[in-house]
């Protein structure tokens, strides 16, 4: 088990869509990954292709809580929104990981 680095405090922010058929990560390329404070997204799509399980990670919760607040991050979330018919987005804070051996 790796406990993070207690200076740093990234918090990560998991949502699960069910989008139907619509799915499209365009709107994560062109947006979001070029946000300030941006770490990683890593979208997870189920086999029916149903659902999405989103789980981006930014530097801090000041980041997150920034692009939040910030209106072209809003046109995404609202694009996002448009082709989603259930959106649950739930805010953590990293505690730990795990890798292999």
């Amino acid at each position: 088990m790796h406990h993070p680095d207690s200076s740093v405090t990234s918090s990560s922010r998991i949502a699960a869509i069910f989008v139907g058929s619509k799915y499209s990560s365009t709107c994560l390329a062109r947006c979001m990954r070029q946000r300030p404070g941006f770490v990683s997204a890593n979208l997870h799509v189920s086999v029916d292709g149903q659902h999405v399980a989103n789980y981006a990670q930014w530097r801090s919760q000041d980041d997150l809580d920034a692009m939040i607040a910030d209106d072209a991050a809003r046109v995404h979330m609202h694009e996002a929104a448009a082709i989603a018919e259930s959106f649950d987005p739930i805010y953590y804070h990293l505690r730990e990981t795990h890798g292999a051996g």
